[in-house]
């Protein structure tokens, strides 16, 4: 059987890349022909005597009925895992820390459950609120979000390049606000750009320091 296979690979992967060139109807029609109609009919052509020309059309047409939902169906769940991929864009979070301190961060019960979801890559309710002010005390400060999600992102967002800032800016100006405000997506880059090199150059180590323990990481 295996020198069958091995001695077949060339037909094998032409099928695959005609496979491939169809489109989803196409494929879908020709699976239910393949193993819904053509096995029905190797049935009906062997052991079919007994049966009458509406109970093989009623059998044939409850086969592509069903062959149709069930193709629905999978067709429809790839689909939901694809954009639960899309919407989550690159990034993965650590497991939600049980120890996290609400009040070092000033989360209400909604930014908990919110978080507890995005964590988790559930549908928010709503926005996580980052309440911590920027020195001049008029806005909220974005460089502490950048480490907030640089200590619960897997892998961290230092040295982003270009595509992957592109999604950075997309989870957090849809899954944050600070101080009750939307984020400008407009000062993205230049924060992101500063809190990098800052990082580097150990400038919010103290900061990192406080933050690991009020996530309970520590």
């Amino acid at each position: 059987m295996a020198d069958w296979f091995l001695g077949h690979r060339a037909d094998q992967r032409r099928f695959i890349r005609w496979l491939k060139g169809l489109s989803p109807a196409q494929r879908s029609l020709f699976f239910i022909l393949l193993f819904g109609v053509l096995p029905l009919t190797l049935y009906f052509l062997f052991f079919g005597g007994n049966y009458g020309a509406l109970e093989i059309l009623v059998h044939y047409l409850i086969v592509i009925l069903l062959f149709s939902l069930a193709i629905w169906l999978v067709v429809g769940w790839y689909r939901a895992v694809s954009l639960e991929k899309e919407a989550s864009g690159e990034f993965r979070f650590i497991r939600f820390p049980d120890g996290l301190d609400r009040e070092y961060f000033s989360f209400g019960s909604d930014d908990m459950a919110n978080l507890d979801c995005l964590f988790n890559h559930m549908p928010m309710e709503g926005k996580v609120n980052m309440r911590r002010p920027a020195k001049n005390r008029n806005k909220g400060d974005l460089r502490f979000l950048f480490t907030f999600l640089d200590l619960t992102l897997i892998g961290g967002i230092q040295d982003f390049g270009p595509r992957s800032k592109d999604s950075l800016r997309t989870l957090i100006t849809d899954s944050f606000t600070l101080m009750g405000a939307e984020i400008n997506p407009n000062t993205f880059y230049s924060s992101y750009s500063r809190w990098n090199q800052m990082t580097k150059r150990n400038s919010y180590l103290d900061l990192r320091k406080r933050m690991v323990q009020a996530l309970g990481l520590a």
